[in-house]
């Protein structure tokens, strides 16, 4: 395997998203990530371990494939890629554009809510991400219009304060007021915030009940 390259990390969250994981493990997809310098391909399978453990890697001294169904954290995992795939829950969403990692998000549409899509699609006019189906996934990573976002803004004081005087009345210093993040400005109003925002995964979350969009209730 080469030495130095380029890393993509999926993560699917806390369920399964088994559509994905046999997209992401097939030939043509490793041959297309090999294509674009990909060395080293990380998987977080959540409950698609057998998905996984199906592909058939023939390329396996061209591009490294590693797997593992939940971590404490993908925080490292997330820092260190070059290019991350994910699914649409909130809570992984906010991570990784906080990172400012290229990013597509894939819709799971047997888990898919409105809000899930919604918010994909409004991230992505924003320009701060790429919304794919399964179907098209091929086609926008061999476009990598992922190369050509938006950074993501930095928590803005003012908008929580602008926010309170439109909606309430109520005139509020910027120093009184916590950052918020621009990432909320793009949430459905009709959407919970606590149960949205979430964090999502791992051991602990293992046996939860989840949200339509795989991140824990």
């Amino acid at each position: 395997m080469v030495e130095n390259g380029r890393i993509i990390f999926v993560t699917v969250g806390s369920t399964g998203f088994d559509q994905i994981i046999s997209l992401i493990t097939s030939i043509p997809f490793l041959q297309l990530l090999i294509s674009q310098g990909f060395v080293k391909l990380v998987v977080q399978y959540g409950k698609s371990r057998n998905s996984f453990i199906k592909m058939q890697n023939d390329l396996v001294n061209e591009i490294e494939v590693i797997g593992f169904d939940y971590k404490p954290s993908l925080h490292e995992d997330m820092k260190n890629a070059d290019l991350i795939i994910s699914h649409a829950g909130s809570g992984s969403i906010l991570e990784i554009l906080r990172l400012h990692k290229p990013l597509i998000v894939v819709v799971n549409e047997n888990l898919m809510d409105n809000h899930q899509l919604e918010l994909a699609i409004e991230l992505q006019n924003k320009g701060y991400l790429v919304y794919s189906s399964i179907s098209n996934l091929l086609e926008i990573l061999k476009s990598s219009t992922y190369e050509n976002l938006t950074p993501f803004p930095e928590p803005d004081k003012t908008l929580f304060a602008n926010i309170l005087d439109k909606e309430m009345g109520v005139n509020v210093e910027e120093e009184q007021v916590e950052q918020v993040d621009p990432f909320i400005s793009s949430i459905p109003d009709f959407i919970d915030m606590d149960r949205f925002l979430m964090p999502y995964e791992y051991p602990g979350y293992k046996d939860s009940d989840f949200l339509d969009d795989g991140d824990p209730i």
